[in-house]
Order: C-alpha cells, then structure tokens, then sequence
C-alpha cells in the first residue's frame, strides 16, 4: 500500500484498489466507492465515509433520513 501511495503522489497516477479493509482504505485511500449487489451505494471523500455510511455498503442498511 506504501508503494502504491507513493506512485500516486509522486508520479501523479491514479491507483485502483479493490480493498475489503475499511482500515487500509480509510488510511491510504483519498475517495471511496462502496459497491453493494452491482450498485454503487457511496461514494465520496474518506472525510465523510461515516461509520452509518460502511454499514450501508457492508450489510445494507439504509442511512437514516
């Protein structure tokens, strides 16, 4: 993950990562796209992936309105 970290930010490439750590994506990535049942259900910052935001890619619950 040092590597690829270092690859974006000194060469300016973008990094793919299909990571099913919420720690190492919280730690190294800058945007996170939660996909659930082939659908997107977030996608945004690390800022705001909120622990209700993780359970709703994870287990499926909605997000209180």
């Amino acid at each position: 993950m040092d590597d690829l970290q270092r690859i974006n930010r000194e060469m300016g490439i973008t990094v793919v990562a299909n990571l099913h750590s919420v720690e190492l994506a919280q730690a190294y990535a800058t945007r996170i796209i939660g996909i659930r049942a082939g659908e997107k259900v977030f996608d945004g910052p690390v800022a705001e992936a909120t622990d209700e935001a993780i359970a709703e890619i994870y287990s499926g619950e909605e997000k209180e309105a």
